[in-house]
């Protein structure tokens, strides 16, 4: 579940980074608050790879192997970068997927065009979705034997800045707390919620019997929502809000995100799938 880490390390000692050099998928630089900063990917450095995932126990291990690997204990050492994920194993290819995930409060939605990556960008962390193979064959990695020929989708929550505050802690965080249960479940309960956060666009239901004039004008509502996308029309409404009176315009966005939710319209069956997959990933690495 636990990716990359950044970790403080607070010494002078230059021999660190030598012994970094020695360390597979990390890399140690100068921090600004004085020591250096050891960042790279648990996962990797456990696995040898962040297709298979780690386990509590993995962490705890990872830490251990790490302050042996520097001579030096890093078990108190602060950790300014924390990324969770969970990868799942889909039916379609990834895209088919991220084409359905549409806003989210309090973030920023960017995508590329084939839709291979959606992110979701604050000041404070990143939610980010892609194809997992696409990203090891553009970077040449090796691709696991059992992951090949498979649709690999991955959801990572990056926590960017502030994590003492972000993750309600009363200390910093520390590389030790990284292995603690109630930690680690705090960690993967905030991966489900960040994952429900986000809407996504809704396919129409069949119409049984003969609508009311109330009705069926919201199932055209629904129909041309569903054709141009509910981050389309939000953002669309965004452009002209300057010609818009204040009450016009969140009586229209209000408008749009309840025509959204209405019984005419329901999740597709893509995004059932991966609300499913993603919870069974999260409660399969649950110690």
């Amino acid at each position: 579940m636990f990716d990359t880490v950044r970790i403080h390390i607070a010494t002078k000692e230059p021999e660190i980074f030598e012994r970094v050099n020695n360390i597979s998928h990390f890399e140690c630089k100068h921090s600004r608050r004085g020591g250096f900063n050891l960042t790279g990917s648990l996962n990797k450095f456990i696995k040898g790879n962040n297709f298979e995932p780690i386990m509590i126990e993995d962490v705890g291990e990872a830490i251990g192997n790490l302050s042996e690997l520097l001579s030096k204990d890093i078990n108190d050492a602060h950790v300014y970068r924390l990324d969770t994920s969970v990868n799942c194993e889909m039916q379609a290819p990834v895209n088919e997927y991220l084409r359905d995930l549409s806003i989210c409060r309090y973030y920023k939605r960017w995508n590329i065009e084939d839709f291979s990556t959606v992110k979701y960008i604050n000041q404070l962390k990143t939610k980010l979705f892609y194809d997992k193979i696409k990203e090891y064959i553009e970077n040449h990695y090796i691709i696991p034997d059992k992951f090949q020929d498979k649709n690999i989708l991955r959801f990572e929550l990056r926590y960017m800045r502030r994590l003492k505050a972000q993750l309600h802690l009363i200390e910093p965080l520390t590389a030790k707390k990284l292995y603690e249960y109630r930690f680690y479940n705090q960690c993967l309960d905030n991966l489900q919620k960040e994952f429900e956060m986000i809407e996504t666009n809704k396919t129409l239901l069949p119409v049984i019997g003969k609508p009311s004039r109330d009705s069926f004008n919201k199932l055209l509502k629904g129909i041309g929502l569903q054709t141009v996308g509910v981050e389309n029309a939000l953002l669309l409404l965004e452009n002209n809000k300057p010609k818009m009176t204040k009450d016009s315009y969140y009586r229209l966005r209000a408008d749009i995100r309840n025509t959204a939710k209405c019984k005419f319209m329901i999740e597709t069956d893509r995004m059932r799938e991966l609300r499913e997959k993603i919870k069974n990933s999260i409660e399969f690495l649950r110690p």
